[in-house]
């Protein structure tokens, strides 16, 4: 292989790479949003693919240059990078470790080959597709409402603006084990799934719903609005927005528990992955003073006293919730946790 020839495989990478782009960007036109979150993703991939062709077939030449060349180097095409080692592993044993990356898809090649005087020849070439490094959760705002009259419906406003491929999670409770939640909506037309369902306990009820991917938002335009089945007493509404937590299908898990004492605590949930919200939502007769062990409170709500709290974790296990109460009394507590983009 000549470095002219290099140089047109090089080329033809980011072709390929821009006539892909193309087609991708044609079929972004005519999917559903979940369906052009897949196919962008699959454009990523053929793209970062490429690029690791490119730079094995870069290590290649440079050892058809030179037998003994050892070392690492890195080249840029299009819209992404792409970085190659060649590793002597005894005699004219080589071995070829290339990865090319469009955020966040990174894919890989591995190759062993041999350099002889006359030509390289290889004996085995492996293709791994990975994804980058899980995106950060972070918590972005809350706020709550917390009638204290009966009401069929209850509407709680985003006070700061919200940013498009967002999460809400929203926790709503109320004191009688009767009334139902029949929809809950928000006035960017954003679409609201269970994640805790209704748990019942102590004369309470709460339940968690989210919205994924959510659409933008300027400051205190996007209301959220629960709807019962009948009036509920004291209505406790929390609406929290998080970034960083996966678009496409995020919630994992959930788990609820219910007593009484001066300490709430629910049973574990498993995460699957590791990178994850833990989201809690509480109530109770008497009121919490705080988070419980390893969890931020975002909000104790006035004068109910509930709370929601939350906490990230880095490795896939077991987690409960606690939280302590002002003096001992009745109380009920959900989880839902939540996967990182990325993983």
């Amino acid at each position: 292989m000549s470095k002219a020839q290099s140089g047109y495989v090089a080329l033809l990478s980011v072709l390929i790479i821009g006539a892909v782009a193309l087609a991708i960007a044609s079929a972004l036109l005519v999917n559903g949003a979940d369906s052009q979150r897949e196919v962008l993703t699959y454009q990523q991939s053929v793209q970062a693919r490429a690029l690791a062709t490119a730079c094995t077939e870069e290590a290649l030449q440079q050892m058809h240059d030179n037998t003994a060349f050892t070392g690492t180097n890195n080249l840029t095409l299009g819209q992404g990078n792409c970085t190659y080692t060649v590793t002597n592993t005894g005699g004219t044993a080589r071995t070829i470790a290339s990865s090319g990356t469009v955020s966040p898809v990174v894919r890989k090649i591995f190759v062993n080959a041999t350099a002889g005087a006359t030509a390289i020849t290889i004996t085995s070439w492996q293709d791994v597709p990975t994804l980058s490094t899980p995106a950060t959760i972070a918590f972005v705002q809350v706020n709550s409402a917390t009638p204290q009259t009966n009401q069929s419906s209850v509407a709680t406003t985003y006070t700061s603006a919200q940013t498009a491929g967002n999460t809400n999670i929203v926790a709503f409770g109320w004191e009688d084990t009767t009334s139902t939640i029949t929809s809950v909506t928000d006035t960017m037309g954003n679409s609201y799934q269970v994640a805790a369902p209704r748990f019942t306990g102590n004369g309470f009820s709460q339940a968690i719903y989210y919205a994924k991917n959510i659409a933008s938002a300027p400051a205190g335009t996007n209301i959220v609005t629960v709807n019962f089945s009948a009036a509920a007493p004291f209505v406790d509404a929390r609406i929290l927005e998080y970034s960083g937590i996966d678009q496409a299908s995020p919630f994992d898990a959930t788990t609820a528990a219910s007593g009484s004492g001066t300490t709430a605590s629910t049973s574990n949930v498993t995460t699957a992955a590791p990178s994850e919200l833990i989201f809690s939502a509480g109530m109770t007769i008497t009121s919490y003073t705080g988070a419980g062990t390893n969890f931020t409170s975002r909000k104790i709500t006035s004068p109910n006293g509930d709370i929601v709290q939350d906490r990230f974790v880095s490795s896939a296990g077991a987690y409960n919730a606690t939280a302590p109460l002002s003096s001992s009394g009745n109380w009920l507590m959900q989880i839902a946790t939540f996967k990182a983009a990325g993983q």
